[in-house]
């Protein structure tokens, strides 16, 4: 599956690369750090860096970057919003 969504023409859209968002308060110029997709976390952040510091494979240019996988069925059902009346 995985193998398959990197060969897909989608994966130009993918966050593979990840980076902060900021925010400054114009108010204070508190600088904040915004977090709304898991690839501006740190721990994606952290993984990333810790991933580019291990040993590179001989002769291999492929970036190295961390995939993130959401798992869920397709039979998950929170809620049932019919009328119950």
């Amino acid at each position: 599956v995985i193998c398959e969504a990197f060969s897909d023409a989608q994966v130009e859209g993918f966050h593979l690369w990840p980076f902060c968002y900021l925010w400054t308060d114009p108010n204070d110029r508190h600088i904040y750090h915004i977090y709304n997709k898991l690839h501006i976390s740190d721990a994606w952040i952290q993984a990333h860096d810790n991933l580019q510091k291990q040993p590179k494979e001989p002769n291999c240019t492929l970036e190295w970057v961390i995939a993130g996988l959401m798992f869920f069925l397709d039979a998950t059902q929170l809620t049932n919003f019919r009328n119950t009346m």
